[in-house]
């Protein structure tokens, strides 16, 4: 699907964390222009939460559901979020 809306074939990669942050200071690397990109799940720092920390607050947030009650001291940091 991807492949057909780009016309041109797609070749997924998996780093590690440790190889993802060498990557993304190098300059001009396909990892640097990414991470320069806006992204939804970067609150905070990377190493702080994770994508489905963010994807349930910002679901929470667009359902109208806020405060978020949590029991993760991360998350409850965010603004709409609060430790129970």
């Amino acid at each position: 699907m991807a492949e057909t809306a780009l016309a041109r074939p797609v070749n997924p990669n998996l780093m590690s964390r440790a190889e993802w942050k060498r990557k993304r200071t190098e300059l001009d690397s396909v990892a640097a222009r990414t991470a320069a990109q806006p992204r939804l799940f970067v609150l905070g720092s990377d190493e702080e939460l994770g994508f489905s920390d963010c994807l349930v607050l910002e679901s929470a947030r667009k359902a109208g559901h806020i405060p978020l009650g949590t029991f993760d001291r991360q998350l409850a940091k965010l603004e709409g979020a609060q430790r129970l």
